[in-house]
């Protein structure tokens, strides 16, 4: 099992090369082969991985392009797991020859290894690295501040100016259906159980976000400096996070613990929901 690194990349400069950095990197998931294509697959030696990308392994990747002041954006930034390293050797080469008019940065904290760092990138030139303990990095923003919150939608960490700006998305629902119909209790848990966001609505996890945050503007205002960060940062972890949890289940009680998300499933949505179960059962929804 590979020990785990946590980076973050981010670069500015105009927009045509940001949207050409875009395209470029795509989902991400070959970013590693996109950089530095090997010659022969045979040839990929340890030695060869050491000098062109600095790990085997790049997953878990998070790209989005990060609007500003500006129209269109000027900012891209992305975030991965290697194994065992970062990937400073790749990340050199996207900098100094395939992207030298963009400014770069790669932030990585490797915790189990207790090692962390940053290297930088200034007209196609290393300008800066730096590497020492390891480093909790904000997942919204990318700081490099040791003290962080956890959110319940993300579990991840966030800077305390981004917590002090970051609304909760949804809330915690929890269902008790009481009823003598066995049938009707193991057919709602057969059809709700370890559902997602996704697949109770049909829609896409940028789709369910970009609702959210409507709802959040409406209600607070449009000054939130998140509003352009929060819908790719948090709509990766919608599609797998199971939004209802059987807590319990016996022969006339059903216990759901439900995530909900503003704007889509929410509250309302699961009172409208339940309503056609109270013919043969008694339904109690509250947050907990």
């Amino acid at each position: 099992m590979p020990e785990w690194c946590e980076c973050s990349v981010s670069a500015t400069g105009s927009p045509d090369q940001v949207q050409r950095l875009r395209e470029f990197v795509g989902g991400g998931q070959s970013l590693l082969t996109t950089i530095s294509p090997t010659p022969d697959p045979t040839q990929a030696t340890d030695a060869w991985v050491d000098q062109h990308w600095g790990t085997r392994i790049l997953t878990n990747v998070i790209v989005h392009v990060q609007p500003d002041d500006l129209d269109p954006p000027t900012r891209f930034s992305m975030q991965f797991d290697t194994a065992w390293s970062p990937p400073i050797p790749a990340m050199d080469r996207l900098a100094t020859k395939l992207f030298p008019t963009l400014s770069m940065e790669l932030h990585y904290s490797c915790p189990s290894l207790d090692v962390g760092g940053m290297v930088r990138w200034l007209d196609g030139v290393m300008v800066e690295s730096v590497e020492g303990d390891a480093t909790v990095f904000c997942a919204l923003c990318g700081a490099d501040d040791t003290a962080v919150d956890t959110r319940d939608l993300l579990g991840e960490a966030w800077c305390p100016e981004c917590v002090g700006w970051a609304p909760e998305l949804g809330c915690d629902l929890e269902i008790r259906i009481d009823s003598h119909d066995q049938g009707l209790l193991d057919s709602i848990a057969e059809k709700y159980r370890e559902s997602t966001l996704v697949s109770l609505t049909g829609r896409t996890p940028q789709q369910l976000v970009e609702d959210a945050v409507q709802v959040l503007a409406e209600q607070e205002g449009e000054d939130n400096p998140l509003a352009n960060r929060i819908p790719d940062t948090v709509a990766a972890p919608i599609a797998t996070t199971p939004a209802v949890t059987v807590v319990r289940s016996s022969d006339t009680t059903l216990l759901l613990r439900v995530r909900t998300l503003w704007g889509a499933v929410d509250t309302e949505w699961w009172e409208d929901t339940a309503a056609d179960w109270e013919d043969d059962a008694t339904v109690a929804i509250q947050e907990v």
